[in-house]
């Protein structure tokens, strides 16, 4: 297996269940060592050489809606995607920055189709999930691929903090901000969603900044401990 497949195989998901974050709870001790896997410019030509030999990118033949601000569509492509991508959780790697490379062409030549930043790939032909989206990109670097993005959405969650939040996050140190894995049936994430049904806060959003400023996963994780009020902007992904 390529060195770089083993590396993000190493870096085990790690995950936190706020059940106590009121400021008299925090403590030293809750904070761990958190391994770091984000943001891996893998799928950069330059550095992935044993994938970089030459390749055509080529149009969907699907005549597909693609959505300007929420929803999901596909594109096809083959060679080195030339992507910047965010890891944390297992629901499939978040787009951070679009570098030179077969994405990048076929924006270039498809405008309306063209990959944002924060859309998630949500497949890659039939490989789901953040480790087999990568062990399919490994495995088959210049063959086409046809892939299926969710773009997201953004909206504001502000919640005054007097008990627990109720919530399962997946991040690492470097990751934009927190995944949510679980929403519990207590806690105030949960009275949110109850009051917004609109602007619900559920499984696979992204909390990605807190109070007006974008933060890693871990800087973040500390702000909410010692924070009463929390202004979250999220990124909300459509459910396939």
């Amino acid at each position: 297996r390529p060195p770089l497949f083993n590396f993000f195989c190493a870096v085990n998901r790690v995950w936190w269940v706020l059940w106590m974050l009121a400021c008299c709870c925090s403590n030293a001790e809750d904070v761990g060592e958190i391994p770091e896997a984000t943001a891996l410019p893998v799928l950069n030509p330059q550095l992935a050489p044993w994938m970089s030999s030459a390749s055509l990118e080529t149009e969907s033949s699907k005549t597909e809606q693609v959505p300007a601000d929420f929803g999901s569509f596909s594109i096809e492509v083959a060679g080195p995607l030339g992507l910047e991508l965010d890891t944390a959780g297992d629901h499939g790697p978040m787009v951070l920055e679009i570098k030179s490379g077969a994405i990048r062409s076929f924006g270039e030549r498809n405008p309306e189709r063209a990959l944002r930043k924060f859309d998630r790939i949500h497949a890659i032909d039939a490989s789901k999930g953040t480790a087999a989206i990568f062990r399919d990109i490994q495995r088959n670097g210049n063959k086409m691929k046809k892939m299926c993005l969710l773009r997201p959405r953004k909206f504001k969650a502000s919640i005054t903090k007097t008990d627990e939040l109720g919530v399962l996050l997946d991040y690492n140190r470097h990751s934009l901000g927190l995944v949510v894995r679980e929403v519990f049936s207590k806690g105030h994430v949960n009275e949110w969603n109850q009051a917004n049904p609109q602007d619900s806060i559920s499984e696979g959003d992204r909390l990605f900044e807190l109070n007006g400023e974008g933060l890693s996963g871990q800087a973040m994780l500390e702000e909410i401990r010692v924070s009463s009020h929390l202004l979250f902007t999220v990124l909300k992904y459509p459910k396939l």
